[in-house]
């Protein structure tokens, strides 16, 4: 199974909403939560992890630059897009210094806020800030560790190991073939066999059993392996 990324859309704007949502069904790559007030936008934030959240500037009362502030201080790092009206350049920076990663301004069309969105997670998933879920974990590749998320325990990770894992994740869910794992983690490198790529994996499967995660997330495929999310 593919996984699809989640979206948090803070907006009072019905209209964009269902325009937003048609688009990004069509996609077929993205789900989409809604919050109509910034209090219950930080509670679901608190609660939930989203791989992106939208904030569209024409909430009432509400200080852009505040809300992205008060955002980062959870420990939220996925990338914050504002849709705005009009956008000050004192607002713009403000914002920006607070948190924000970017900005679209109405009217605009729903496929280029769309590719927003999906460069922003791709720069963010690739950045050493990034904190990638699925399952029970909670992987930091910056740190190269993998939370358990229920547990609490934290399994040390490798080079090698965050590496597999980080492009196991990038791929969606896809199959990756051991000679793409081969080449992408070790580099061109004609010693090497499938024979060493295979312990690499027995070893994470090894570490995640004694984090009593009780889930093989690495499924092994005729060609290769993929992440079961």
């Amino acid at each position: 199974m593919v996984k699809r990324k989640t979206i948090l859309f803070v907006s009072e704007a019905l209209l964009l909403k269902e325009l937003l949502l048609d688009q990004l069904q069509k996609q077929g790559e993205y789900l989409l939560e809604e919050s109509l007030s910034v209090t219950e936008a930080i509670s679901l934030i608190v609660k939930e992890h989203f791989d992106c959240i939208l904030i569209d500037s024409s909430l009432a009362d509400v200080s852009l630059s505040n809300l992205c502030k008060n955002i980062r201080q959870e420990g939220v790092r996925s990338p914050i897009i504002l849709v705005a009206e009009e956008l000050g350049e004192d607002v713009a920076i403000a914002a920006l210094d607070a948190g924000a990663n970017d900005y679209v301004l109405k009217p605009f069309k729903i496929n280029v806020l769309v590719a927003k969105i999906r460069s922003n997670i791709r720069q963010f998933e690739q950045s050493e800030f990034a904190i990638l879920r699925f399952g029970r974990f909670s992987f930091k590749p910056g740190d190269k560790i993998l939370l358990n998320n229920s547990s609490k325990e934290e399994v040390r990770l490798t080079d090698k190991e965050t590496a597999i894992i980080k492009l196991l994740y990038l791929s969606g869910g896809e199959v990756v073939t051991r000679a793409t794992l081969l080449e992408e983690v070790w580099g061109y490198n004609t010693t090497l066999t499938t024979h060493t790529l295979e312990t690499h994996i027995y070893r994470i499967r090894q570490k995640v059993g004694n984090a009593s995660s009780g889930q093989d997330f690495i499924a092994t495929e005729s060609e290769g392996y993929r992440m079961q999310f």
